[in-house]
């Protein structure tokens, strides 16, 4: 069913339908309540529940009552309390300083100082002027002072400083013994060099005799034996053998502490290597 309009009281059809301020209205019904002027949805001032143009729109109006007795005491108690604030004021900085006015002179001078205080602050080296004047002993003092705090800061004794103390892996404990055996080859080769017993690629070695004992063959015969490798080794001079994981060594002797000296069978080369990277084949 259409509801009616709110100003003809006849049916309102869809197609001319208003809805505006709660009612329903016929376009050509929506006109100003006073001057009867033909409104739309987009000019139209509502009051009450009834539409009016912008000239008779009405006008909201305060209504002027007089003060009570409890305001105009309010209204007294608190100028009184402003004035106060103001008085003590005037109180505190009176005799202080005299209010001038500021001259062509003193504005200069503040002008000037703000822009060397601005240019302090922007560092603009182009802009900021310096003045070089001689140290003077307590400057000087100062000065030597911080640098021997600074020169100390950077030589902190080491057994002051805070350590964390990290066990070594088994490749970092393996590569620290790897440098110290090669670190070693350096002092002993002087010593395997004199304690090297002239061979030739038989198994058996002969060793010198001295002249005072007998020549017994089976007591100048040294044994040789087999090894297998525990690590990798890389050679450092031409008169050692470079040896990897598991490669078998013929041939070995013992020819000083920590040195064999013995065969690679991979790659058939002859020289010393350390003995802690072998053990024996089973």
């Amino acid at each position: 069913m259409n509801p009616p309009c709110a100003a003809c009281q006849k049916p309102v059809y869809p197609v001319e339908k208003l809805s505006i301020l709660d009612k329903f209205w016929h376009k050509g019904c929506f006109r100003c309540t006073t001057c009867r002027t033909t409104l739309n949805i987009k000019n139209f001032k509502g009051y009450g529940k009834l539409p009016y143009c912008q000239a008779h729109g009405p006008k909201v109006e305060h209504t002027v009552i007089a003060d009570t007795p409890e305001n105009i005491r309010l209204a007294k108690q608190t100028q009184s309390q402003s004035s106060i604030a103001y008085q003590k004021e005037f109180i505190d900085t009176r005799g202080k300083y005299t209010a001038v006015s500021d001259d062509p002179e003193t504005l200069r001078v503040m002008k000037n100082t703000n822009i060397q205080s601005n240019n302090k602050y922007r560092n603009d080296p182009r802009q900021i002027g310096f003045t070089t004047v001689s140290d003077n002993p307590e400057l000087l003092r100062v000065i030597k002072q911080s640098d021997i705090l600074s020169d100390v800061k950077y030589r902190i004794d080491p057994s002051q400083q805070q350590f964390t103390v990290v066990h070594d892996t088994p490749e970092i404990e393996r590569l620290k013994k790897q440098s110290d055996l090669q670190s070693h080859v350096k002092y002993s080769k002087q010593n395997v060099a004199k304690n090297t017993p002239q061979s030739d690629n038989n198994t058996m070695v002969h060793v010198q005799n001295d002249g005072n004992q007998p020549q017994n063959p089976v007591q100048d015969e040294v044994l040789k034996q087999n090894y297998v490798a525990l690590y990798d080794a890389e050679k450092i001079d031409d008169d050692e053998v470079s040896i990897q994981e598991g490669d078998l060594i013929v041939d070995a002797f013992l020819v000083s502490e920590g040195w064999l000296m013995g065969r690679n069978a991979r790659t058939n080369e002859c020289g010393l290597l350390p003995s802690n990277y072998v053990q024996l084949a089973q």
